[in-house]
């Protein structure tokens, strides 16, 4: 008879998230995953399957939380559209470095890091490229929305760059 899980689930999810978003997916070993969540590996393997199920379930977590921010700082009333939008768009890129010498701010960097991890899996990997798909359906979603009700609350139309524009 197999022993009842002693662990926080999303203890131990929000812990190897951090590790993926450090080390990336293939820089992480199962090793770094039990020492970042304190969980030996074959507790890991039995809630997980494998890293592969550990990162699916980190993905899951961080897109939700990500879908549901966007959702979150774009709502609102015509009014004030267009400032919701522009902190939102800003915000977004806040974690880009603008020159080699000015780091990203921390937060920022390793959420990039994590979408980068994403693009860089879903070429090869239907799983992960489902999830990212449908966070970025969620955003893209969402600021359009944005977009229609800043137009709608001024005489000038919001212009979105077309590439962004074509997700929307």
């Amino acid at each position: 008879m197999a022993r009842p899980r002693s662990f926080d689930r999303d203890h131990v999810v929000h812990a190897a998230e951090r590790q993926f978003r450090t080390t990336g997916y293939n820089g992480t070993s199962v090793d770094d995953i039990s020492a970042a969540t304190g969980l030996g590996r074959g507790s890991l393997y039995a809630a997980f399957d494998d890293k592969h199920g550990v990162l699916l379930q980190a993905m899951d977590g961080y897109s939700a939380r990500l879908g549901q921010s966007a959702v979150e700082a774009l709502a609102g009333p015509d009014e004030g559209a267009l400032e919701r939008l522009r902190v939102f768009l800003l915000g977004a890129v806040d974690g880009v470095p603008l020159a080699d010498d000015v780091p990203p701010a921390p937060d920022r960097a390793a959420a990039a890091c994590f979408a980068a991890m994403a693009l860089e899996l879903g070429n090869s990997d239907p799983e992960v490229a489902r999830v990212a798909h449908a966070t970025f359906s969620v955003v893209a979603t969402s600021v359009a929305e944005c977009e229609r009700r800043s137009a709608a609350a001024t005489s000038t139309p919001t212009r979105i760059p077309t590439t962004l524009r074509t997700f929307c």
